[in-house]
């Protein structure tokens, strides 16, 4: 299955015009898509998840099989949902 229809790679220096918001908006709906999707690896595009997976590749597959025929050259985000680990405290240590 061929996935030229998602671009995941980028030229040095270039940012697709979608990823700061996506990413804005994935940490903002975190504990939301962690409840929806679970633990995994999701792909996201214009504020919407197009494809989850265990992991990278099945994702991207995902999305590959998902996307409507007429989509072409798509960039999303990845984003790893997961269990946010709160960090309680924190110690230095003094010799």
């Amino acid at each position: 299955m061929s996935t030229s229809r998602i671009r995941m790679g980028h030229e040095p220096g270039e940012v697709a015009p979608n990823t700061w918001n996506d990413f804005s908006w994935a940490r903002l709906h975190h504990e939301e898509l962690l409840e929806k999707y679970g633990t995994c690896v999701a792909l996201i595009y214009q504020q919407r998840v197009i494809g989850t997976g265990v992991t990278y590749d099945e994702a991207l597959a995902d999305a590959e099989q998902h996307l409507p025929a007429a989509v072409h050259d798509i960039t999303p985000i990845v984003y790893l949902i997961n269990h946010r680990h709160r960090l309680y405290r924190v110690r230095t240590n003094k010799g």
